[in-house]
């Protein structure tokens, strides 16, 4: 059966990933798509893949891909600031309940 199309509204929806998060945070650290895939264990065909879709799911272009190293658009700087507290955030959760967990 073939999947129906996912509109914009549930694409939204959906959001993005910590993984992912996590890579976009990187390439904006690093700027070279290659080596961040090869730290989180990606080849560079599926860290392009998901920063594709990353910026597919947002609806702005988060790096300059023609740029070598790769640059952060204005769009993407926001972007990574917020990703930032998010992954800081996810840390702290986590951290949390294993402290809890423990006791």
């Amino acid at each position: 059966m073939a999947r129906p199309e996912t509109t914009q509204h549930e694409t939204a929806q959906q959001g993005i990933d910590l993984d992912t998060l996590r890579l976009v945070v990187l390439l904006a650290d690093h700027g070279d798509l290659a080596f961040v895939g090869a730290r989180l264990g990606l080849g560079k065909r599926t860290a392009t893949a998901r920063i594709a879709q990353a910026e597919r799911r947002i609806g702005a272009r988060l790096f300059d891909h023609a740029r070598k190293p790769i640059a952060m658009t204005a769009a993407g700087e926001a972007f990574v600031a917020e990703a930032r507290q998010a992954l800081a955030a996810m840390e702290r959760a986590e951290r949390v309940a294993r402290d809890i967990a423990v006791a």
